[in-house]
């Protein structure tokens, strides 16, 4: 199918929630939720397969050990079972 369309970082590259920095890992949930591990943004994203609802499910607020942030993650797994 040639039909596509991009839902992850088409504004290009940048600290905006609709921008990403280096994405090192995708991963795609039976709901059709992508999950992107924003590398130099510390942060990971989520968004619907369409692109509309797009949110920071962990980190992004910069780099370090505390429980609300990540320090330049570089892989996503989700555990569907228990969210």
């Amino acid at each position: 199918n040639g039909n596509a369309i991009t839902v992850a970082g088409s504004r290009g590259k940048g600290d905006k929630i609709d921008q990403l920095n280096t994405p090192y890992d995708l991963f795609i949930d039976d709901n059709q939720t992508m999950y992107a591990a924003d590398h130099w943004n510390h942060r990971i994203v989520a968004w619907n397969i369409n692109g509309t609802t797009i949110e920071a499910v962990a980190g992004g607020r910069g780099p370090g050990k505390r429980l609300d942030q990540l320090n330049q993650p570089n892989n996503v797994i989700v555990d569907e079972e228990s969210n």
